[in-house]
């Protein structure tokens, strides 16, 4: 086995514990990103909380999005419950749009239930494209 010279070997001990200080940096700085990603996240939970318990009282109730989801502090949000929440949250905001309109007695009231990905995609032949 060689010896390794003094010099080396406090280049490499050096260069080490630069290495260390480095990864506890960015895990410092990974543990604060995520602190402050669970504060977000908690606070989006209350948000979400009080925005559908407003939209309950009011008595706005869900067709589409028929799951009784739970919006307290252990809700765990997951990609298929985010997709519910936010399926329930769209259908409480085109009911909310609905009944506003339908209040303002606008004429196109009953457009404002349907939802644009249900409208069939018109196409025009170029012929038809002129005003005669």
């Amino acid at each position: 086995m060689a010896l390794v010279k003094k010099s080396e070997l406090k280049k490499k001990v050096t260069k080490m514990a630069d290495v260390t200080d480095f990864v506890k940096d960015r895990t410092v700085q990974a543990n604060n990103e995520l602190e402050s990603a669970l504060d977000e996240y908690a606070m989006i939970k209350l948000d979400m909380n009080r925005l559908f318990a407003k939209f309950k009282a009011i008595g706005f109730e869900t067709i589409v999005c028929k799951q009784d989801m739970p919006y307290d502090d252990d809700t765990v949000l997951t990609e298929t419950n985010i997709t519910i929440y936010l399926q329930e949250i769209e259908e409480l905001i085109s009911y909310m749009i609905t009944y506003l309109a339908v209040r303002m007695n606008e004429p196109n009231a009953s457009l404002a239930a349907v939802a644009v990905k249900n409208l069939p995609e018109k196409s025009f032949d170029r012929r038809m494209r002129g005003v005669k």
